[in-house]
């Protein structure tokens, strides 16, 4: 159904080079997986060769990792387009040889590469609030600055500790007396929420200098409110999904 690729073979020739080897290929894909007439299935075809050649980051073969099977790769995103554009699940499996799994979709590896940006921008926010909070004394208490310092590692890659960890370790500290497992937890959940409120009011704070600074113009109450609720969501799934 497709042709066997060696992609660094033709791929100089960009996507007049592929149009040339795929579309065949892509049409009777369409009509197999998802029962299209001939002119649909050409219709999808060329619609998902047009569409990756206008994307301004150069499409699924800019994206493509040699490291993997390009036919697979291929697969997984044109019939990913296809359910886009027909807006109906696939009916069958795909067979062995063509099977993949959701990484081999160029969208689905753009979208995640955009998430851990958006992910490290928000480290970086709350490390700059971090810092300001340690660095100027403020008015936290021992257990309350220990936790500041255990919840994110310095390495932004690494994902934030949970309760759970930080409990066990300020116990370890002597920061905390309970004596079970679940107390600690609980101990340390508490020591968590006063520490947060702590850091979303000098994220605010700092919001506020940074917009004051560049968008003087901006309502200020609206736009920290939202930044803080993005912030917010985006360290709570960084939590779930460390």
């Amino acid at each position: 159904m497709l042709p066997q690729t060696r992609f660094s073979d033709w791929t100089e020739f960009g996507y007049a080079s592929f149009y040339k080897r795929y579309v065949g290929g892509l049409q009777a894909l369409a009509q197999r997986y998802f029962r299209c007439d001939r002119a649909e299935a050409e219709a999808l075809a060329h619609e998902f060769i047009a569409e990756q050649l206008l994307v301004q980051e150069g499409g699924l073969l800019q994206r493509y990792d040699p490291s993997r099977r390009f036919r697979n790769y291929l697969v997984t995103a044109f019939l990913n387009h296809c359910r886009r554009a027909l807006r109906r699940p696939q009916p069958e499996p795909l067979e062995g040889e063509l099977s993949s799994d959701e990484r081999d979709d160029p969208a689905f590896n753009l979208l995640h590469q955009e998430a851990e940006r958006l992910r490290l921008r928000v480290r970086e926010a709350v490390e700059a609030a971090r810092s300001s909070i340690l660095e100027g004394g403020g008015k936290l208490a021992p257990v309350e600055r220990a936790y500041l310092e255990l919840k994110w590692p310095l390495d932004p890659k690494q994902p934030a500790r949970s309760d759970r960890e930080i409990g066990e370790l300020l116990a370890e500290r002597g920061l905390l007396e309970s004596k079970t497992p679940a107390g600690r937890v609980r101990a340390s959940a508490r020591v968590g929420e006063k520490v947060g409120g702590v850091l979303l009011a000098r994220l605010r704070a700092l919001l506020e200098e940074d917009y004051r600074r560049h968008l003087p113009e901006a309502e200020l109450s609206r736009e920290t409110t939202l930044s803080l609720r993005a912030i917010v969501h985006v360290l709570s799934w960084d939590e779930v999904e460390g």
